[in-house]
């Protein structure tokens, strides 16, 4: 399919509205947010949308912990790797990639590449871009040897920190989308692959563990947040939460109230019977209120032989 050709200004329009595009917003309200007019607005929108619901829903599932997942990515940055695989490759959705980069840290997993060789890789893009001509299949090289998105990132950051930024050097050499399908997305297109399915792989793990992140094993003894148990369980019920047996978040956040973190098999009883003895003492203090509220009322009833009787007739001539 013939793709439509930009001028650099209507470009950068275009990468600006993929980074800025507000899905909860209606097509009207984004043009006033972003200064994008509204016909591009909704040329880009079909680009993403699916991505973009699809990362919110990710991005729901992992919360805070993705940093620790090699190769994942949630929220927008899930998006634009989803828009990559399922729509047509141009130049302006890997600068939107790129730029997310930096403005969407929180949505990277980890990177599997060291220092090192992100030195080498920069070193060698520079080289091919630097001076007269431009050394395409040594760019194609480079990107060839990035494994995931969050990898992608760290070369961006690298070659930003002894040479400057990457798509500006490279958008010196590379004209168009051909070249820039050629020598920088097909390369990539594995590490994006890589990134999706790490995702969703996780997406799935997490859904099976309950959708929080944490892989509850059995345990005896001494519970702590990981922990499954019938114990644990228990102690839920005195504390009136969800009695699951799975020692999460919630759990802590209610044995904190108790003054505990972590507990033994010792400390059940002292848990428990400090939320019965509560619980005794506020039904007690119920029923002696209502006992007194009977007593009051009793109190202020007349008594029925003080009552003049109304139907008695005085002074009778």
């Amino acid at each position: 399919m013939v793709q439509p050709k930009y001028s650099p200004e209507e470009a950068l329009q275009r990468v600006k509205l993929m980074m800025g595009y507000d899905t909860k917003k209606t097509l009207t309200e984004n043009v006033e947010s972003t200064g994008i007019n509204l016909s591009e607005q909704a040329n880009v929108f079909k680009d993403i949308a699916a991505g973009a619901s699809v990362g919110a829903g990710a991005g729901a599932v992992f919360g805070g912990g993705v940093g620790a997942i090699p190769g994942a990515v949630i929220g927008g940055i899930y998006g634009l790797v989803v828009g990559m695989t399922s729509s047509s490759i141009r130049e302006d959705n890997f600068k939107a990639l790129v730029k997310a980069c930096s403005t969407n840290t929180n949505e990277l997993g980890k990177k599997t590449l060291d220092d090192a060789t992100f030195d080498k890789l920069s070193d060698a893009i520079y080289t091919a871009v630097d001076g007269m001509g431009t050394d395409e299949d040594a760019i194609k090289s480079a990107f060839s040897q990035i494994p995931t998105v969050p990898d992608l990132c760290g070369l961006v950051d690298n070659y930003k920190e002894t040479y400057g930024d990457l798509v500006s050097d490279l958008d010196g050499d590379l004209d168009g989308d051909t070249e820039w399908r050629d020598y920088v997305f097909l390369p990539l297109r594995p590490a994006i692959r890589a990134s999706k399915a790490a995702s969703e792989k996780t997406n799935d793990d997490k859904k099976k563990t309950g959708g929080g992140g944490t892989s509850y094993k059995p345990c005896t003894g001494t519970y702590q947040i990981g922990c499954m148990s019938d114990v644990i369980a228990k102690v839920q019920g005195c504390l009136k939460i969800s009695a699951d047996g799975k020692f999460g978040p919630k759990t802590k956040a209610a044995l904190s109230g108790k003054g505990f973190t972590t507990f033994t098999d010792a400390d059940v009883d002292k848990i428990c019977s400090g939320t019965e003895e509560k619980l005794g003492s506020d039904v007690e203090s119920q029923t002696l209120g209502q006992d007194q509220n009977v007593s009051n009322t009793n109190t202020n009833v007349p008594s029925s032989t003080n009552q003049p009787d109304s139907t008695t007739k005085t002074g009778i001539s």
